[in-house]
């Protein structure tokens, strides 16, 4: 490493660390002996560089987890909260963007036709103003981010500002006082959607070109005294290709990019895991980092960064493990910025706040993890302001303003950017709406105030006001939406125009819900099965034969149809009957069988012909087999349907 001078900002730069791929239920076939041990060195690695070479602060490219499951998040809180110990910092000290496996996708995303060559409509996707609509997958990540404390990314909205964990930008002071800009980028924001190669991903062309308009991303990076970093998950050769070049007019997203600042890091381990710098001549550098853990086999690494102060020059130190982690060397036109409206906050970010809305009859609370505090001037009135839009995971906009002497606040309670389409954040909404209402329509004086956690008020109001008009029987129906969400694992997008249809459908998710099994789901009274060797046809032949009155059970993966959303409702077993067989040609088709033959066998129901559709065997099979007394034969690839209902299969995945 060349000499960096007295002062630096130094960055660990880790990607692509996998949590829960060695889990069996995914189905790795891998080598994982060693995951623990070759994780738990690099935290010792890196807590053992020399002081003046220490970590300041942490980047982590994409791919924290394997799934997106609250499980893969889990394990890395309990890893990176070792990591942050180790190298004496704290959350704040930590950036994340998000990775293609940090997507849940079995949770339902936006049902969209969307080709690849779209370029417009892709374009529209990333644009700020739409980019919460696919978002809803990464709620996990975004949930573990908050858990670790990571300050979140500032984005311009609509000429205000918004936060985000996944994308926008925020400037990160180091121990010296020097600066960095980080510009956060998704470009795993459209693989949850299935037609979409996950291999031909977008940065976000109208992002660049927004963060451009404000002035928050100088076009010229002489111009800027604080070095500016932008990260995003996919490596150059996994981006789309109109990403990379100009077609048809359109500036590419990745040359404007490198064009505008100093460094960019990224992952997807597409060096085969040995980090790897490029240049853009007369632009920044790109620094595509190795895996911090694929495998046991995999050549696993991370890379220090360090940047002068006062300079646009970097040098990096790659690490990977080979027994033991260690160091090898490495050869190697703007338009008219607008302005974003913002008023001086009063105070430190309060924490762990309530609003209160209450009377001598009745009282409504609601927690505020975050809140802000500005003050105005109007017409020689100070107007006391309150916004909890830090908060980047808030079901709700809470706005709220009153005067400082007194008087009628003014609330203006919205769904929050990223949940317009989350049926949980809609009936927080609702229920929020209707306690509102009945406070605001009672004749006895109600007062509001929001108060910190050692109880100082913060704001208040002899009165309020404000749009609370609640949809009181539609309150119940996201209720039950929710339930099969919770139940199921899912997250269904805001179906907004519901038929009797769907209800029906609904009402039979929730019997499962509720019971563990339904019996309004109806296989058919009459069905066939294959015959196929000797031993089944011996097995039926012993039940025709005692008294011909059985049922049959059957256990597979079903998907379902709900809202226009697609999801798997897990492991199904299925009891029906009673059923018989028509002796005389059962016996033709058993006499005459001969190996390598396929027998049809009819099935044919009588009139106490039941379907059990079973969710939770363990706790109603037994009880259900027991009511049958009949005897259970299993029978096998079914390939059964049941409208919405239908037997999970190689094209459905």
């Amino acid at each position: 490493m060349k000499n960096m001078g007295d002062k630096k900002m130094n960055i660990l730069h880790l990607s692509d660390i996998h949590f829960g791929r060695n889990y069996p239920e995914y189905g790795i076939k891998d080598a994982f002996d060693k995951k623990e041990k070759i994780l738990d060195e690099l935290i010792s690695c890196i807590a053992n560089i020399e002081d003046d070479y220490k970590p300041e602060h942490i980047v982590v490219t994409g791919d924290i987890a394997w799934r997106g499951k609250k499980k893969d998040f889990d394990e890395a809180f309990e890893w990176f909260t070792k990591l942050l110990s180790a190298t004496e910092l704290q959350g704040k000290d930590i950036t994340f963007c998000v990775g293609n496996h940090d997507v849940n996708r079995s949770y339902s995303c936006i049902n969209m036709d969307l080709k690849s060559n779209e370029i417009e409509k892709i374009d529209n996707i990333y644009a700020y103003e739409n980019a919460h609509e696919m978002e809803p997958p990464i709620y996990e990540y975004d949930k573990f981010c908050e858990k670790i404390g990571m300050v979140p990314y500032m984005y311009p909205l609509n000429g205000k500002i918004e936060y985000s964990y996944s994308l926008g930008y925020k400037d990160v002071e180091f121990p010296s006082g020097s600066t960095v800009r980080i510009f956060g980028f998704n470009t795993a924001l459209i693989s949850c959607l299935p037609h979409i190669d996950d291999d031909r991903m977008w940065i976000g062309q109208k992002q660049v070109l927004d963060l451009m308009k404000y002035g928050i991303m100088p076009l010229k990076k002489d111009d800027v005294l604080y070095y500016t970093l932008a990260l995003f998950h996919h490596a150059e050769r996994f981006l789309d290709p109109n990403e990379i070049c100009e077609y048809d007019g359109r500036v590419a997203t990745l040359p404007l990019l490198k064009d505008a600042v100093d460094l960019i890091l990224c992952g997807h381990t597409e060096t085969g895991g040995r980090p790897v710098l490029q240049e853009q001549a007369g632009g920044g550098k790109l620094l595509t980092g190795g895996a911090a853990y694929y495998s046991d086999k995999h050549p696993n690494a991370f890379s220090m960064i360090y940047i002068p102060d006062g300079k646009k020059e970097m040098c990096f130190a790659p690490y990977t493990f080979d027994e033991v982690w260690k160091k090898y060397e490495y050869k190697t036109s703007r338009k008219t910025i607008r302005d974003i409206t913002m008023i001086p906050e009063i105070g430190d970010l309060k924490e762990k706040c309530q609003l209160v809305v209450k009377n001598d009859k009745r009282e409504y609370v609601m927690p505020l993890k975050k809140v802000s505090v500005f003050e105005e001037d109007i017409s020689g009135e100070k107007i006391i302001h309150l916004d909890n839009r830090k908060e980047v995971l808030r079901d709700l906009n809470i706005d709220c303003s009153a005067p400082a002497k007194g008087g009628t606040a003014k609330f203006n309670i919205t769904l929050a950017p990223k949940m317009e389409f989350n049926i949980k954040s809609m009936l927080k909404r609702e229920e929020c709406f209707e306690a509102m209402e009945d406070l605001y329509n009672d004749k006895d004086e109600t007062k509001m105030c929001v108060k910190n956690e050692s109880g100082t008020i913060i704001l208040s109001g002899d009165n309020f006001n404000g749009n609370f008009e609640a949809d009181r029987d539609g309150t119940e129906l996201l209720r039950k939406i929710v339930m099969v969400e919770e139940y199921f694992d899912i997250k269904l997008r805001n179906p907004y125009d519901i038929y009797e249809g769907d209800l029906s459908r609904l009402n039979i998710l929730l019997e499962i819900v509720e019971s563990g099994y339904t019996t309004s789901l109806k296989l058919g009274k009459s069905i066939m099965v294959n015959l196929l060797d000797k031993d089944t046809l011996d097995i039926w032949h012993e039940e025709i034969s005692q008294n011909n009155n059985f049922f049959i059970r059957y256990s597979k993966e079903f998907m379902c149809e709900l809202f226009g959303n697609v999801f798997s409702i897990g492991d199904i077993l299925i009891c029906a009957g009673p059923y018989h067989m028509d002796k005389e040609d059962f016996e033709y088709k058993r006499e005459t069988f001969r190996s390598g033959d396929i027998r049809k066998g009819v099935l044919n129901a009588d009139e106490k012909f039941k379907t059990y559709f079973i969710k939770n065997p363990q706790q109603t099979e037994m009880q259900v087999l027991a009511e049958l007394d009949c005897k259970v034969i299993d029978i096998n690839n079914a390939n059964l349907k049941f409208g919405f209902i239908y037997e999970k299969s190689k094209k459905s995945e």
